[in-house]
């Protein structure tokens, strides 16, 4: 059967041959930079950890080892998963493409704006599923990889703000001072500090700043999305009324290859099995993982 299509249609004559999408959505995570990018990885592959214990002691002719080293390590097994479409040729005969197809009774070949068009599409939802399920995924789901979020609830050693609430633009510079507050400061000064928050608690934040009269502006102009001086990171996959603080060499997104996620096969299956139908496959490897669990702080409803 093929994947159901739901098509409007005011096809009248030459069309100027452009779709535009109603909204582009791209996978935030993966292109601000936030996280750390593992590629190129065909099976899985181990991610170490190295603790090391102070061995200072006072100076003597003697060499004698004081201090300790532990080496621990993380499995980052990507999942593979895939999209597979298929479109009938014969629902494109009175939209838009209609000459493109052919003139005869047989459909030639899908429109061809169209079929660019569909795959870009199908690149750009891509691109934000990967980015939510980055976050939000669980692994016994079909078709998602497992995601951070629900990792760091289960994990009894990252650090998480008790009673969280939802964020409201009454509420939300205490809670960005719970969460700022519960850094370690093992890594707040470190350069690679991200501070990530759910649009809504930046939309709650810039709120708040125009209520207060920022700069005497008060709800004119741009607000800043920084705390305490530290820059606050807006990612659309992030789930609602969420935060985390975690430095970036921590917390890892491993894959095959990058370029896996932006092909998409297409097979016209008229010469397969005479039918009218066009095949799309997209096939991708997604998996996350993080080392240290202590210098992750996790703010949650």
């Amino acid at each position: 059967m093929a994947t159901t299509q739901n098509i409007t249609s005011t096809y009248a004559g030459a069309d100027a041959g452009i779709y535009i999408s109603a909204a582009i959505k791209s996978a935030d995570t993966i292109e601000k930079g936030v996280i750390e990018i593992l590629p190129n990885i065909k099976y899985k592959s181990v991610i170490h950890r190295l603790e090391y214990g102070d061995g200072t002691t006072d100076f003597a002719c003697d060499f004698t080892p004081a201090g300790s080293v532990t080496l621990s390590e993380k499995i980052l097994a990507p999942k593979k998963l895939m999209v597979n479409l298929e479109l009938c040729k014969e629902n494109y005969i009175n939209t838009w493409e209609a000459e493109s197809m052919g003139f005869g009774a047989n459909n030639e070949n899908l429109p061809t704006e169209f079929s660019k068009y569909f795959i870009a599409k199908v690149l750009e939802t891509q691109a934000y599923k990967i980015d939510k399920d980055i976050w939000q995924g669980e692994d016994s789901n079909d078709g998602e990889f497992a995601g951070f979020i629900p990792a760091w609830s289960a994990d009894g050693n990252v650090v998480k703000i008790a009673s969280p609430a939802a964020i409201t633009s009454a509420n939300v510079i205490e809670k960005l001072g719970e969460v700022y507050d519960a850094i370690p400061e093992s890594i707040l000064s470190k350069p690679d500090l991200q501070f990530v928050v759910s649009p809504n608690v930046a939309r709650a934040y810039r709120r708040a700043l125009s209520a207060l009269g920022f700069r005497n502006d008060y709800t004119v102009g741009e607000k800043p999305l920084d705390f305490e001086g530290v820059d606050l990171i807006v990612l659309s996959g992030f789930p609602t009324n969420t935060m985390a603080v975690f430095q970036k060499a921590n917390v890892y997104f491993g894959t095959g290859l990058l370029s896996d996620q932006q092909e998409v096969s297409t097979l016209d299956m008229a010469d397969k099995d005479l039918s009218d139908n066009v095949r799309f496959k997209m096939v991708y490897t997604g998996a996350t993982q993080y080392v240290v669990s202590e210098e992750i702080v996790l703010y949650t409803v």
